[in-house]
């Protein structure tokens, strides 16, 4: 997951670098930042479902 944020963050320093409106690529470095920020959160909340999935499937084995 780590890869992918450097690789957008790269490209848009590249971009920025030689680009006469670094507004317009800020802007979009802004919008893929917060994508990357929602799809992180999205895993987040999908690991803590599947951990309590499997925790309450370990509790119904038990009994």
């Amino acid at each position: 997951m780590r890869a992918p944020v450097v690789m957008l963050l790269g490209l848009g320093l590249a971009a920025a670098g030689g680009c006469r409106n670094c507004d317009l690529v800020e802007a979009e470095l802004r919008s893929r930042e917060s994508q990357v920020r929602e799809l992180q959160d999205q895993v987040y909340r999908a690991e803590s479902h599947n951990n309590a999935l499997e925790h309450e499937l370990r509790d119904l084995r038990q009994h």
